[in-house]
């Protein structure tokens, strides 16, 4: 995978003129990152343009407030299939997946509940 150049002031990639792929994926949430292995895996060149300044959607834990970081759909990765995990080797790339034990809501008014399990 070939990250593009971005122009601070534009924000824009640019991209050769002579580039070609065999597929090109909009959005580099954890679909399009797994079509894009699979597609590269097959022998075919692959680009993912991503329009956030991250990458892996759902897949992303990021910091809320200092201090408190949190996962937008950790839940899902009950969904992540065996498979996709065996083929793309994922465990040798750093996937490690932390059982849930507690969480926490935040208020309006800026308050929140923590709870944890037992």
């Amino acid at each position: 995978m070939r990250l593009g150049y971005t122009p601070p002031e534009t924000g824009e990639t640019r991209l050769s003129e002579h580039s070609r792929y065999d597929a090109i994926i909009a959005g580099a949430g954890h679909n399009g990152l797994t079509a894009g292995c699979y597609l590269a895996k097959a022998g075919l060149k692959v680009l993912i343009v991503e329009k956030n300044d991250w990458i892996g959607g759902a897949a992303v834990s990021r910091s809320l407030h200092e201090g408190w970081t949190y996962s937008n759909c950790s839940y899902v990765c009950s969904l992540l299939r065996r498979e996709i995990v065996r083929d793309l080797e994922l465990p040798r790339f750093g996937l490690q997946v932390i059982p849930y034990e507690g969480g926490a809501s935040f208020g309006a008014d800026g308050g929140y509940f923590a709870y944890l399990s037992d």
